[in-house]
């Protein structure tokens, strides 16, 4: 029982982290096309 609970924990923390992962990709993807669309090139 306790076993699976932190084995529940672990993957929660693992969701999370790819969470703020792929969040951190879209807002750095989504800053660049800003720069990109203020610096006419």
């Amino acid at each position: 029982m306790q076993n699976s609970e932190k084995n529940l924990n672990r993957n929660d923390n693992k969701i999370d982290r790819n969470f703020h992962f792929e969040r951190n990709n879209l807002e750095e993807s989504i800053l660049k096309k800003s720069e990109r669309k203020e610096s006419p090139t």
